[in-house]
C-alpha cells in the first residue's frame, strides 16, 4: 500500500527542497502506510510567496467572487463524495479509528463544503452595499475580501476532517492556504 507523496505548491506536485519525508504507520498493526513528503521552512516560504502572488491574480483572491469560490467548494465536496469510501478507509488506517466514524467524518466534510459554498454565495449579495451611517461626511460600504495567506495545522485525531474545517472556510473567503496535515 505504501506510495510516496509530494507537496502541492503553486498548482503543482513537487518534491520537498531538502527531499525529506516521514513515515506513517497503521497504529493497529505497525504496518507502513506511506512515506509523506516533509516540508521545511524553505518549502513553506515558496508556498507563501506563490499564495501571496495569487491574491492579486485574475483567478482568485481579490478578484474572485463568492459564486466562483462556491463552485470550487462544491467541486471539492463532489470529489470527496465520489471517493468517500476510499478516503474513509485511508483515514481509518492512518488514525486507527473505526471505519464507521471515518465515514461519518467524510459526510461532515461534504456538508462543510456545501455550507461554506452557501456562505460564499451570500457574500456576493451584499458586496459593496452602502450602509446608512447618518452622515454625509463619508460613505460606509460592506466589502468582503480575503485577508491573505492562511496557515493551518491539523491535529492527529481528526486529520482529514480538521483539515477540511480549516481549509474550506478560508477558500470560501478567497484566501490561500498553507496547510500541514496528513493526507494520502
Amino acid at each position: 500500500m505504501a506510495f510516496k507523496t509530494k507537496l502541492f505548491i503553486n498548482g503543482a506536485w513537487v518534491d520537498p527542497i531538502k527531499g525529506g519525508s516521514f513515515t506513517l504507520y497503521n497504529p493497529a498493526t505497525g504496518e507502513v502506510l506511506t512515506s509523506c513528503a516533509n516540508a521545511t521552512a524553505e518549502d513553506v516560504d515558496i508556498a507563501v510567496k506563490a499564495a501571496k502572488a495569487s491574491l492579486y491574480s485574475s483567478n482568485w483572491g481579490y478578484s474572485s467572487t463568492g459564486s466562483k469560490r462556491a463552485l470550487v467548494l462544491r467541486n471539492l465536496g463532489s470529489i470527496i463524495s465520489s471517493r468517500k469510501n476510499e478516503l474513509a478507509r485511508l483515514d481509518s488506517l492512518d488514525m486507527g479509528k473505526p471505519l464507521r466514524e471515518a465515514l461519518a467524518d467524510m459526510n461532515d466534510a461534504i456538508d462543510a463544503c456545501e455550507h461554506f459554498a452557501q456562505l460564499a454565495e451570500e457574500q456576493d449579495k451584499n458586496q459593496f452595499e452602502q450602509i446608512n451611517n447618518n452622515t454625509t461626511d463619508f460613505v460606509t460600504r460592506i466589502v468582503h475580501e480575503p485577508v491573505g495567506v492562511v496557515g493551518a495545522i491539523t491535529p492527529w485525531n481528526y486529520p482529514f476532517l480538521m483539515g477540511i474545517w480549516k481549509v474550506v472556510p478560508a477558500i470560501a473567503a478567497g484566501n490561500f492556504i498553507k496547510v500541514v496535515f496528513k493526507l494520502f
